[in-house]
């Protein structure tokens, strides 16, 4: 079966082969907002070191031992960044599709890493698995419950990759263009550039070089929508040295660039600091916090809403990493429930961005079919959109295949920022007759208008005509206990005019 893979060495990207198959490539942004004068939450996906099964174009079963990392609060986060150890990370399909379906950015991860690791062979049988050195030369242990038995130590750099693409302008200039033409390819944003290893003094001039021609090219490419954030690790001398902070160690590479993405071993005053050097980039510093809490603040887990507050308070911008904790630490049955209570924690200090473009046409699904209670199977692929509704209980905790409207009360599907100006359609598929609500916007104030007061038993659809009307939500309203199966809202089509074109 084809998936996306990942680019492991600097050859091979300067070989890369545009001519890859069509059904890898990503479908366009839709729903694209930046709220320039707000601070954004970008969402780094780290799990398992990457490329897993789940996330293959045909998906997986689902059994005991597979624990897909099921995402579904894409209204909440602005970027989001897949994740690997490898060289070049390149997304794959199913969440470039399911971020730009939701309006959220996609970034690929470019890497180069000089790390001491400590190879852990379990001689019982025979399984090996790599422990690397953390920030503080502490190994960290894998995220399993044994400890093997036996170790050996080797040592992999990454330096050698930065000497060559780095050693002259033409190995930069090579390097951008591959990374700038994968990206367009795929069809996704920008890049988070992660170096993790010494930079020698007669590459740093070629090191700046990088970042401002890679910021720049993806600029002049894709657009106002581009973004290049680099990651806290190098200083402006070349050394491996985390700063958790915005200072004169690193503001040169976040003068350059799109943004930064700070070490996670922060404290209170360095993002204050942070905040007023960076004068009006303010919120291109993106605070980062450890879903597994190591070095951070709350100690992360369930405790992550802790370290939000105090970026917020700054108005800087969040870098939430490694949220497959959820399912890496607790039973795989109880993901649904689980992210509801994560993010239910999380939601005072984040913006939700709108749905701005029809049509919608949503089963709200995110896996495929369900067998005694049990779910069967998991395509990320096939996900449809997710609503902005999501109370504790919206999805039954055995599938992911409708959502629940509990007790009589007005439910805010979707936040929108829609004109409206035709005849519309909306359908639903429900087991209860339910009332369609419109937020409209009338001079700054939200007016809730209920359109056409269905008694029950009648067919949930509706079409109306609307003239300039700016939507800023959706909902319905439900008299009691409901299943909504499915959502589809769209303009009508003129048949008239369009024979008159034809």
């Amino acid at each position: 079966m084809l998936t996306t893979c990942p680019i492991t060495d600097l050859h091979q990207l300067w070989n890369w082969d545009e001519n890859i198959p069509h059904c890898l490539i990503g479908n366009s942004l839709e729903n694209y907002t930046r709220h320039r004068n707000c601070p954004e939450t970008l969402l780094c996906h780290d799990m398992k070191g990457g490329y897993l099964d789940e996330e293959r174009l045909d998906g997986c079963e689902v059994t005991d031992s597979t624990a897909p990392f099921m995402f579904f609060h894409w209204w909440y986060i602005d970027i989001f960044v897949y994740f690997s150890h490898h060289f070049v990370t390149i997304p794959p399909l199913g969440w470039i599709n399911q971020a730009h379906m939701h309006g959220v950015i996609v970034l690929g991860r470019s890497s180069t890493r000089s790390l001491f690791l400590v190879k852990a062979i379990d001689q019982s049988n025979s399984n090996e698995s790599s422990i690397e050195l953390n920030r503080e030369n502490v190994p960290i242990l894998p995220r399993i419950d044994h400890i093997a038995r036996t170790v050996i130590t080797e040592w992999h750099s990454g330096a050698d990759i930065c000497k060559e693409f780095l050693k002259n302008e033409d190995g930069v200039t090579k390097t951008v263009q591959k990374l700038v033409n994968i990206a367009v390819k795929y069809n996704f944003e920008g890049w988070l550039i992660n170096i993790e290893n010494k930079i020698e003094a007669e590459s740093i001039m070629y090191l700046d070089l990088f970042l401002r021609m890679l910021t720049n090219e993806m600029r002049q490419t894709v657009g106002e929508r581009s973004r290049v954030i680099w990651y806290d690790s190098v200083t402006i001398d070349g050394e491996l040295k985390w700063q958790n902070e915005l200072n004169d160690k690193n503001q040169r590479w976040f003068d350059i660039t799109d943004g930064i993405f700070l070490n996670y071993i922060w404290n209170v005053k360095q993002l204050s600091t942070s905040a007023i050097r960076a004068k009006h980039r303010h919120r291109n510093i993106f605070v980062g916090i450890d879903c597994f809490g190591r070095g951070c603040h709350g100690d992360g887990g369930w405790n992550c809403h802790q370290a939000f507050m105090y970026p917020r308070q700054n108005n800087l911008s969040i870098a939430l990493f490694a949220p497959g904790w959820i399912v890496e630490t607790m039973p795989s049955r109880e993901i649904i429930i689980n992210s509801l209570r994560f993010w239910d924690r999380l939601v005072t200090f984040v913006r939700p961005h709108p749905l701005t473009t029809l049509p919608i046409d949503t089963d709200f699904s995110f896996v495929s079919g369900t067998v005694y209670l049990r779910l069967l199977y998991y395509n990320l692929a096939e996900a449809k959109m997710q609503p902005f509704y999501l109370a504790s209980g919206v999805f039954p905790e055995s599938s992911g295949m409708h959502i629940v409207l509990q007790g009589s009360t007005l439910h805010r599907l979707f936040i929108t920022n829609l004109c409206l100006n035709g005849d519309y359609t909306v359908k639903i598929d429900c087991d209860k007759t339910l009332q369609l609500m419109l937020w409209k916007k009338d001079n700054d104030k939200e007016v809730i208008k209920c359109i056409e007061d269905k008694v029950e038993g009648v067919r949930n659809a509706w079409n109306f005509h609307a003239t300039d009307e700016i939507i800023v939500g959706i909902g319905l309203r439900s008299p009691n206990f409901a299943i909504l199966r499915s959502f589809i809202f769209r303009r009508q089509l003129n048949l008239g005019i369009l024979s008159k074109e034809l």
